[in-house]
């Protein structure tokens, strides 16, 4: 059961840290691409700036938002593991 537990808050932490990364690669290129703004509730906020006379990027992460998105989704990693674990065992 530990076992099951650790492995799945391992696949969930690495599951998390991608789709974390990958929404902010996402809304970046989205907003650079589209000169609009875009914002990620608690997460992430893009806009794209050009105040210096060339195209850019301006940010503004919220990482308290970032590590608690990475949490959740490990945290769901654990649970299905365990939950799959358990159902595996009633069979």
């Amino acid at each position: 059961m530990t076992r099951t537990a650790v492995l799945g808050g391992i696949v969930g932490f690495a599951l998390g840290t991608f789709v974390t990364i990958l929404v902010l690669a996402v809304s970046s290129i989205l907003a650079f691409t589209q000169s609009t703004r875009i914002e990620i509730p608690g997460v992430f906020l893009v806009w794209a700036d050009s105040s210096t006379g060339s195209p850019g990027l301006a940010f503004e992460p919220n990482f308290v938002g970032i590590v608690l998105m990475i949490v959740v989704i490990t945290l769901g990693g654990v649970a299905l593991a365990v939950y799959a674990r358990s159902r595996a065992a009633v069979r």
